[in-house]
C-alpha cells in the first residue's frame, strides 16, 4: 500500500485507553452477529455509562479464519478487537485516520500478497447482487440502511459496514423487502 505510514494511525489499544480516560464509568459491549464457515462478523457498541441504554457509538468488523497470520487461530478475536476500535473511531477515537493501525497492517499485508482490497463500491455491487438473488427491492433496502445508518446507501465508505448490513437482511424476516410485482 503506497503511502502507508503505521504512524499516522492509531491502535485500538491506545482508542480504549483515551476512552477509559474520559469514560471510567463506561462499558463496552460485543456481540458475535454472524458466523457462517469461516466468516465472522462482530458488532461493538460503547458506552458512556455503564448503565446507559443507548451506546455513543456502534462498530462492526468482518473476518476470515486464515491459512497464516493471526486469523489462522484468533480471526474471532481479531474481529472483536477490529469492531471495538472502530466503535471508538466512530465516537471520537481517529487521530488523523478513521482505521486503526492494525486495520492497516492487515490491508497492506493484504496488497502485498497480492490479494485486492476491499472497497465500499465492490461491497455496494455484492449487497445489489445479494438483493437480486433474494428477490429485495434494492429502495427498499436502501431506505432500511438510511434508517439504521443515518446514511445513504451509495454514499457508504465503510466496505464492513455494507457487508454487515447485508448479512443482517436475512436475519430480518418481519421487513417486507420483497420486490412488488
Amino acid at each position: 500500500m503506497a503511502g502507508f505510514n503505521p504512524n499516522d494511525y492509531d491502535t485500538v489499544d491506545s482508542r480504549l485507553t483515551k476512552f477509559w480516560a474520559d469514560h471510567p464509568e463506561g462499558r463496552i459491549y460485543t456481540e458475535l452477529v454472524h458466523h457462517e464457515g469461516d466468516q465472522y462478523i462482530v458488532r461493538a457498541e460503547a458506552y458512556a455509562q455503564r448503565d446507559d441504554r443507548n451506546p455513543i457509538s456502534t462498530g462492526y468488523a468482518e473476518e476470515r479464519v486464515a491459512t497464516r497470520g493471526v486469523n489462522q487461530t484468533s480471526a474471532l478475536e481479531n474481529c472483536e478487537t477490529s469492531a471495538i476500535g472502530r466503535a471508538l473511531a466512530n465516537y471520537k477515537y481517529a487521530a488523523k485516520a478513521r482505521p486503526s493501525a492494525e486495520e492497516m497492517q492487515k490491508a497492506n499485508r493484504g496488497q502485498s500478497n497480492g490479494q485486492a482490497a476491499d472497497s465500499a463500491p465492490n461491497a455496494r455491487k455484492a449487497l445489489a447482487a445479494h438483493c437480486e438473488r433474494m428477490g429485495y427491492d434494492l429502495g427498499k433496502v436502501a431506505a432500511k440502511f438510511r434508517e439504521k445508518y443515518q446514511q445513504e446507501l451509495g454514499e457508504a465508505t465503510d466496505p464492513t459496514r455494507v457487508r454487515a448490513f447485508t448479512k443482517l437482511l436475512d436475519g430480518m424476516p418481519e421487513l417486507d423487502l420483497k420486490a412488488t410485482a
